[in-house]
């Protein structure tokens, strides 16, 4: 279940939406410096919610869960044919045929590319929208409960946000000799950052929120609905082995760290897939200030995260009105 924010999935450009290698020896520091902590880029606030974040661990949750529904269908791939078929009863209802045409260009251009779809626009409106219950007769059209729901996540397919917590990764990355990456962009998020969002939006207050969970190139969105997590506090040698600096005298990536915790944090998705994401939290006076994926979750981890309550159909040839009238009709 996938999709690039854009009308279609594009590797190299966010289109429509948007937004050194280490050697390590025995001496204190690797050659670069490269320290790292939460930055601007994975400032949680940058989410855009109304809510108070913390970084105290004693305030964090160490489980959470959605209070509203979360649904899941077809990601509808444009290799597939996209949301045409919908678009054509649409047209059809409409007394039209631009919507499908649309569509159909969409396919056309990037059909071919296998991780394009409607990933982006089916997770906000899982977050945003109530299901549909059952098929509708609206102006001579039937609309199945699919089609319904394809309608309602191309009306979130255009979707804008305030701003993404982590950044878009744009190639393969790079790691250096600890198995660390080092490709700028495609570090992110970084896995206190995450942890804070894990447990203030999950934790404390409920709310779900999406994430991109592939830190490569291509964008798999997917909505979070739960967690789970085990927090183990681990001394400063035991941080610097998790990392794989076990030979510095010092930990390395955050020098304003003083404390430490290992976590492992079982994601679960709206499809129902766990995530199982290790990390080492960097920590001052009980405050996440930093982190560091570790084993397989350092190339295996969301590379950024983000949500929206404003929906925007990228096909530019929807009526909002319509949609959701046929949507509340399916409810009743």
């Amino acid at each position: 279940m996938k999709h690039v924010f854009s009308q279609s999935r594009i590797r190299l450009s966010l289109a429509v939406l948007l937004p050194i290698s280490l050697v390590i020896g025995c001496s204190a520091e690797p050659p670069s410096k490269a320290h790292e902590a939460i930055d601007e880029i994975n400032d949680v606030s940058r989410l855009g919610v109304p809510v108070n974040f913390t970084t105290l661990t004693r305030e964090l949750p160490t489980t959470g869960d959605s209070k509203k529904f979360v649904w899941n269908s077809n990601w509808y791939p444009l290799s597939e044919g996209g949301t045409i078929g919908a678009m054509r009863k649409y047209d059809r209802a409409m007394g039209g045929q631009a919507a499908e045409a649309w569509e159909a260009e969409t396919v056309a251009k990037q059909g071919h590319v296998d991780w394009a779809g409607h990933c982006n626009g089916l997770a906000a409106a899982g977050i945003n929208e109530h299901p549909p219950l059952h098929e509708v007769w609206f102006q001579g059209q039937l609309f199945t409960v699919d089609d319904i729901k394809a309608l309602l996540i191309e009306k979130w397919q255009g979707t804008r946000f305030v701003t993404l917590v982590g950044g878009r990764c744009f190639t393969q990355p790079i790691v250096d000799d600890s198995g660390r990456v080092t490709t700028p962009g495609c570090r992110d998020m970084n896995a206190g950052a995450f942890h804070v969002l894990l447990g203030n939006m999950l934790g404390k207050h409920k709310q779900p929120f999406i994430i991109d969970h592939t830190a490569g190139d291509e964008v798999w969105n997917f909505a979070v609905e739960g967690y789970r997590s085990t927090v183990e506090v681990i001394d400063p040698g035991t941080a610097r082995a998790l990392t794989n600096i076990a030979s510095a005298s010092s930990y390395l990536w955050n020098p304003d760290a003083t404390e430490f915790m290992k976590v492992r944090s079982n994601v679960r998705l709206a499809t129902g897939q766990i995530l199982k994401l290790d990390y080492v939290l960097e920590l001052r006076h009980g405050s996440i200030i930093g982190g560091e994926w570790i084993l397989n979750s350092r190339l295996n981890h969301p590379d950024f995260a983000w949500t929206s309550t404003v929906p925007d159909p990228a096909n530019p040839h929807l009526d909002l009105a319509v949609i959701d009238q046929i949507a509340r009709l399916s409810r009743q």
